[in-house]
C-alpha cells in the first residue's frame, strides 16, 4: 500500500496544498508549530476517521474558514484509488473514488496505517479506554467482521443503557442477547490479538532497549476468553442477567468489552507503577511497532507507519535502534525538528521542509 500524493484545503493552517510522496521513507521537519503534526494528522485521519489531537471536527477547519478537504491518491493491490473527506464542522462527507461512504465505518480498513505520537504514553498511564481504542482500531482495520460486531455490541449497549436509566426492564433481554453474541467474538479476537502483539512488543522492545526485560500483556475481562465462542456468549448473558439490578440502580451497564482493560507489566512488574519515564516511551513505540506487524501479517499489501516528533522520549541509544526499526518497514512517515539526510541510510527517503503552513520538497534520495 503506497500514498502517492495528498491533497490539502482549509485544513488547520495549510490554505492549500499538494504533495507527492516517495515509496520509502518521508521526513517533515522544521521547527515547533510550523505544521508538521498537522500533516501527519490529516493522513491518519483517512486512516481512521478521526483526528488523534481532537475529537471536534471544527478544530481542523482553517482560521475563517467554512470546511476543510483532505484528498489523497494511493495504490491497493496494484489498483489506484482516491479517497477524500470533506468536513464543515458539524457533518462530514466521505468518498472512496467515486463512492460516497455512508459512515466512519465504512473508511475504516480501506487504508490501513499504525501511528506512534507523544500521546501514546497514555497507553500505559492513561484510562482502560485508551488502550481499549488502541486494540479496537487495530482489530477494525484489519477484521470486517470484528468492526461489525463492534459496533453491533455498541448499538445494543446504548439501548441497554437506555432502558437501565429509565428503570425499565421490559425488554431488556433482547438487547442482552445481541450484547452476548457481539462480545463473544471481540472476546476472541482480543485475546488472540494480544498475545501475538504481546509477543512481538516483547522482540521490539528488546532491539530497541538493548535488554532482555520480558513484557507481557494480560487482558483484563469478565470471561474466561479462551472459551469457545459459544460458551462465552452464554457466560457473558448469565452475567448481564445476574448484574442487572445492580445495573439498574447505577443506569448502566458495569460489565462487558466496553470495561475491559489491557495491562502493561516489564520484568512481572506493572509498567504503570514500577517502569521507568525512559522504559515506558520505549513500550509504547514496541507495542505501535507491533502493531505494525500485526497489521502487515493480516494483509497482502503492508500498512502505513506515521510518527509524529520521532523519538522525542528517547534516549539517543533507543532513538537510533527505532530509527533503524522503522527503516525496515513500508513507506512511513515521520516528523523531526531537523533536516538528517542519513537517518535512513538502508531506504528511500525524501524530505519537506516545513514553516508556516508552507511546505518545501526536497530532494529525493535513494540510498543502497
Amino acid at each position: 500500500m503506497i500514498v502517492n500524493s495528498l491533497r490539502l484545503k482549509n485544513f488547520r493552517n495549510y490554505k492549500s496544498l499538494s504533495l507527492s510522496f516517495c515509496d520509502g521513507v518521508n521526513c517533515v521537519y522544521g521547527a515547533n508549530a510550523q505544521g508538521k503534526t498537522n500533516l501527519l494528522e490529516s493522513l491518519f485521519l483517512l486512516i481512521s476517521g478521526r483526528s488523534f489531537r481532537t475529537s471536534q471536527l471544527k478544530d481542523l477547519i482553517g482560521e475563517n474558514e467554512q470546511y476543510f478537504s483532505v484528498e489523497i491518491d494511493f495504490v491497493k493491490y496494484g489498483v489506484e484509488q482516491t479517497l477524500r473527506y470533506v468536513a464543515d464542522g458539524k457533518q462530514r462527507r466521505l468518498w472512496h473514488n467515486s463512492t460516497n461512504l455512508s459512515s466512519l465505518s465504512a473508511l475504516v480498513g480501506i487504508l490501513q496505517g499504525a501511528l506512534l505520537a507523544p500521546l501514546d504514553l497514555q497507553l500505559i498511564k492513561g484510562t482502560p479506554q485508551h488502550r481499549r481504542h488502541f486494540l479496537d482500531l487495530q482489530l477494525s482495520q484489519s477484521d470486517p467482521l470484528y468492526l461489525h460486531h463492534l459496533t453491533r455490541y455498541f448499538r445494543a449497549l446504548r439501548q441497554r443503557n437506555h432502558l437501565l436509566k429509565q428503570k425499565y426492564v421490559m425488554g431488556i433481554e433482547v438487547w442482552e442477547e445481541q450484547m452476548a453474541v457481539a462480545a463473544a467474538y471481540l472476546f476472541a479476537q482480543r485475546a488472540t490479538a494480544l498475545e501475538l502483539l504481546g509477543k512481538e512488543a516483547e522482540r521490539i522492545n528488546c532491539c530497541l532497549s538493548a535488554s532482555k526485560d520480558s513484557l507481557e500483556l494480560r487482558y483484563k475481562t469478565v470471561v474466561d476468553p479462551q472459551l469457545s465462542e459459544e460458551k462465552l456468549s452464554c457466560v457473558y448473558l448469565e452475567q448481564l442477567q445476574r448484574t442487572r439490578q445492580k445495573d439498574l440502580t447505577f443506569g448502566s451497564s458495569s460489565i462487558g468489552p466496553h470495561r475491559d482493560d489491557v495491562q502493561v507489566f516489564i520484568q512481572g512488574r506493572d509498567a504503570r507503577y514500577f517502569a521507568s519515564e525512559g522504559q515506558q516511551h520505549c513500550v509504547v513505540a514496541a507495542l505501535r511497532l507491533a502493531e505494525w506487524y500485526l497489521l502487515s501479517g493480516r494483509s497482502e499489501e503492508l500498512p502505513l507507519m506515521i510518527v509524529d516528533d520521532v523519538g522525542i522520549s528517547l534516549d539517543n541509544t533507543r532513538k537510533k535502534a527505532l530509527l533503524a526499526e522503522l527503516g525496515k518497514l513500508g513507506q512511513v512517515f515521520i516528523s523531526l525538528p531537523r533536516l538528517d539526510q542519513h537517518l535512513f541510510d538502508t531506504t528511500e527517503s525524501c524530505f519537506f521542509a516545513v514553516e508556516s503552513g508552507e511546505i518545501v520538497q526536497e530532494e529525493i534520495y535513494t540510498n543502497c
